[in-house]
């Protein structure tokens, strides 16, 4: 209305002009309002016409959010929430390797992150969960600074689009920040490992060590994405560098059982699957067995029962650790040989025996 008032009064004073000063033109004056009409209406039209054009960033990164100073995520859906949870999912896939894994053929949500495939809301949520597991890292930085909506067509419903990024030299301060809090947690560790006298007390050390390793690992390699130069420092150690430290003490860790172990045979038998050899020599781990076997007397068949029980203890540098009881059952009308028989099964009642040893001395 301000622009048809102003044109009025523009129009007046040329007209009163024209009238003081001479003829007018009207076919010249009727041209000129002609064409302001037609600018005053293509104006809004074609304003209208861009609004609801596709911004840049739908298809590729553009300013100001640009690959070299953000990691960029772009997400659909039928609603807000759909599109920026699919957003900030194409922004963790790009951690996640195994995410290829957990592709269905649901369509409830897309992404359109670039040479991205559809996955569903289960998937993403599958994928969030991976996600912190692989890097032990949320995605609170996460910003959703864009929302565009495609109108409905008749074949096609409403879609809105969302943009979530982070920028890199933000995520780059907190990763640098929680390596740094991880060496400062690895160091008295480390300190402790070297301090305990024998493998079983340095065990609770190494299992504390790796999740922090883990955890380290996980910041590297996101790092390695986030970063473009790529010029964070690795890891000092890894968890397989970890375990194969820990494996080579533990195999060379001998169990101790004395020849005068009752039914010793038995025992050393039960342990011959596991990596820790047993020895005749004194060492800080030892197993210690007492032994007890009683014998019925015949019963109405003739069938003598024996029953043979060990209590066994394992033993850390003479400190006990466990305790239990074994029997081992057998019965025949011949004595010697349900002994021999109840004496026999205690092998495989020692097995508890050896899964414990087995536990207190891994990771």
């Amino acid at each position: 209305m301000i622009f048809y008032d102003r044109l009025n009064k523009y129009l007046q004073k040329v007209v009163r002009y024209h009238n003081n000063n001479g003829n007018v033109d009207m076919n010249r004056l009727s041209q000129i309002v002609l064409l302001l009409l037609g600018v005053t209406i293509a104006g809004p039209a074609e304003a209208k016409k861009a609004k609801h054009q596709p911004p840049c960033w739908i298809t590729s990164p553009c300013d100001p959010y640009i690959e070299s100073d953000y990691l960029i995520g772009v997400g659909s859906g039928s609603t807000i929430e759909e599109a920026d949870a699919a957003a900030m999912g194409a922004i963790a896939r790009q951690f996640v390797v195994t995410v290829s894994q957990t592709q269905t053929s649901i369509k409830d949500l897309t992404q359109t992150n670039r040479e991205a495939e559809s996955i569903s809301q289960v998937d993403h949520q599958r994928l969030r969960t991976e996600t912190e597991v692989e890097t032990s890292i949320s995605l609170e930085q996460v910003q959703i600074v864009k929302h565009w909506e495609r109108r409905a067509k008749k074949s096609e419903p409403s879609t809105v689009y969302s943009l979530a990024v982070i920028k890199r030299s933000d995520w780059l301060s907190r990763i640098d920040m929680e390596r740094n809090e991880l060496s400062s947690a690895q160091s008295p560790l480390r300190m402790n490992i070297r301090k305990s006298k024998t493998l079983y007390e340095q065990v609770p050390h190494y299992r504390s060590l790796v999740p922090l390793l883990q955890k380290d690992v996980g910041l590297y390699n996101q790092r390695q994405i986030v970063d473009l130069a790529q010029g964070s420092m690795p890891p000092t150690m890894t968890v397989q560098q970890l375990e194969s430290e820990f494996v080579q003490k533990r195999t060379s860790t001998t169990i101790f059982i004395a020849p005068s172990t009752p039914y010793r045979s038995s025992v050393t038998s039960a342990f011959s699957n596991l990596d820790m050899p047993t020895s005749v020599n004194p060492s800080l781990v030892e197993v210690r067995c007492q032994a007890q076997q009683e014998v019925s007397a015949p019963d109405n068949y003739g069938f003598i029962k024996a029953r043979t029980t060990l209590v066994c203890a394992i033993l850390n540098d003479n400190q006990s650790l466990y305790e239990q009881k074994f029997v081992g059952k057998a019965s025949s009308r011949d004595e010697q040989k349900a002994r021999t028989q109840s004496e026999n099964a205690l092998e495989d009642a020692l097995k508890p025996l050896v899964d414990k040893v087995d536990e207190l001395w891994s990771l």
